[in-house]
């Protein structure tokens, strides 16, 4: 994939369509999506907060390991649901450098 003659993606197709997603997670109390969104950014992944829950821009299948690491550091009253990305939100993260 090319934009204004710069290569953002090289690979097959499935490989793109595959590897964009959220997390939204959504906890009873404030200090357990903090405990999250650490974990999250130091994993490397973007956190944006959104009324009272997080979205993390990242792979699905980072989905059990998140909850893995928050349940070992203490947040166990944490939900985490998958949101898969839209074919222009996938191209919109790639081109933002958030891949």
């Amino acid at each position: 994939m090319l934009h204004q003659g710069k290569a953002l993606f090289s690979g097959p197709a499935h490989e793109f369509l595959d590897r964009r997603g959220e997390l939204i997670v959504e906890a009873e109390e404030a200090t357990q999506l903090d405990l999250v969104a650490r974990i999250a950014r130091e994993t490397g992944y973007t956190v944006t907060p959104d009324n009272g829950s997080l979205r993390i821009a990242c792979s699905l299948d980072f989905s059990s390991e998140l909850a893995r690491r928050a349940r070992e550091a203490g947040a166990t009253r944490i939900v985490i649901r998958a949101k898969e990305a839209s074919l222009e939100e996938r191209f919109l993260a790639i081109l933002k450098g958030d891949h």
